[in-house]
């Protein structure tokens, strides 16, 4: 059922605005009056108002992929359609694509314009913040993205005056729920991986720091007030070693200690389903990752279906990918590392099938 907020009529000009927010779209006017393509090359791309069975009236869109076609709402910051909101910063949106897709949030900062990245990978980079892969599974997912946190993560030193459009390449997609908010929180919650997270860190395990300082490399995972990231690269006995932290990103008063590999750049993030993210890493001697499981204010513990499941057979986990809002477990025979075989597991740890 979609929100109150998206039962608003909106007029084909008339942007609606809340006390605390700003809808851009939610597609109840059976309009795409606010689109355009802006990347027409290839001619046929098109945008349409549908109706969706969970999400009512929705905007869709079929192009020819990321490299050819691309759909904006809003534009740059001196053109008559651009947002030139300068009040609100928190930006949501909801999309559901089976496809790779690209969104880039056209910002006015100090210093010119810039766009903000976005895209369905686990990791973020110097100028792109990833989503997560399972999100371009098929189903509906809603994001909420701090732009000025967002922009600071790229360039410390810019400052987000505005926010401007949405521009978004893909090949076939839907969007609704379009908007733009105040961040109504007393304290922004700050991701940043400081000098007051790594003292922590340090005060933990003095013997990570000792020989060498370890690679931060966050992770797309925020539970309630709390963001992951983890320390790689640092020595741990004779082997470069990497450990998984919990931190509250509020004031980065607390940290936690989730889990050690031994050997460095072996822990990944594989995605979330629910409360439950999903991790691989090679920790047992059998050299097989292990998937592991987090929900808000418990520790890191193994996921004991895909655990025994693994074990009874005498298996190795080749890959783990979340797919459709399921399980997708890649094996290898130990026997007969040639033997490979795929499991699908329902969130719950039912068993679907196999190929």
């Amino acid at each position: 059922m979609k929100k109150l907020l998206s039962k608003v009529t909106l007029g084909l000009t008339l942007i609606t605005i809340f006390s605390n927010a700003t809808v851009y779209e939610d597609a109840e006017d059976g309009t795409i009056d606010r689109w355009s393509i802006y990347d027409n090359t290839p001619t046929g791309a098109t945008i349409s108002n549908v109706t969706d069975s969970e999400h009512g009236r929705v905007i869709h869109f079929e192009g020819n992929g990321i490299e050819d076609n691309g759909f904006v709402n809003g534009q740059y910051p001196w053109l008559p359609k651009a947002w030139n909101n300068t009040t609100e910063k928190i930006l949501k949106w909801s999309i559901k694509s089976s496809e790779f897709f690209l969104v880039f949030v056209n910002v006015q900062t100090d210093d010119g314009f810039r766009f903000l990245l976005y895209a369905p990978i686990d990791y973020d980079t110097a100028w792109l913040h990833g989503l997560g892969t399972s999100t371009k599974d098929g189903a509906w997912h809603t994001f909420s993205r701090n732009l000025k946190q967002d922009l600071k993560d790229i360039n410390p030193n810019l400052t987000l005056l505005s926010v401007n459009g949405i521009f978004i390449r893909g090949a076939s997609f839907s969007m609704d729920d379009i908007i733009l908010e105040n961040d109504n929180s007393s304290q922004e919650c700050n991701r940043e991986v400081d000098s007051t997270i790594l003292n922590l860190a340090s005060a933990l395990h003095p013997e990570d720091f000792l020989f060498h300082q370890p690679t931060i490399k966050k992770l797309p995972l925020v539970q309630g007030d709390t963001f992951f990231f983890k320390l790689d690269a640092f020595s741990n006995g004779a082997a470069p070693a990497s450990r998984l932290y919990r931190a509250n990103c509020k004031d980065h008063s607390q940290i936690d200690d989730l889990f050690l590999e031994g050997d460095s750049n072996r822990i990944n993030y594989v995605g979330s389903i629910g409360e439950v993210a999903y991790f691989t890493n090679y920790h047992d001697a059998g050299e097989h990752g292990i998937p592991f499981s987090i929900s808000e204010g418990e520790t890191l513990q193994r996921i004991s279906f895909i655990d025994n499941f693994i074990t009874e057979r005498d298996l190795d986990i080749k890959d783990l990918q979340i797919i459709n809002s399921k399980l997708e477990l890649s094996t290898v025979k130990r026997s007969n590392q040639n033997e490979y075989k795929t499991y699908i597991f329902s969130q719950n740890g039912t068993l679907l099938g196999s190929q």
